[in-house]
């Protein structure tokens, strides 16, 4: 099994990978902010969803023992 370690945080930078709310829903994807829109993932323009952003994605621990 894979663990994901996030830092809570509010502030992204372009090619950070975050882990958002997105409609009630948790999502991990690459972060881009331009001109006021969030584009996610394949240039997935976010504007008419709720988003709301938890923290971004600094490590993986992987277990190899399993």
């Amino acid at each position: 099994m894979d663990y994901l370690i996030i830092e809570k945080t509010n502030n992204l930078e372009d090619n950070d990978i975050g882990l958002f709310v997105i409609n009630k829903k948790y999502r991990i994807m690459k972060y881009f902010y331009k001109d006021g829109f969030y584009i996610l993932k394949d240039n997935e323009v976010l504007t008419l969803y709720k988003v709301r952003i938890i923290g971004k994605v600094i490590g993986v621990y992987r277990n190899t023992l399993e």
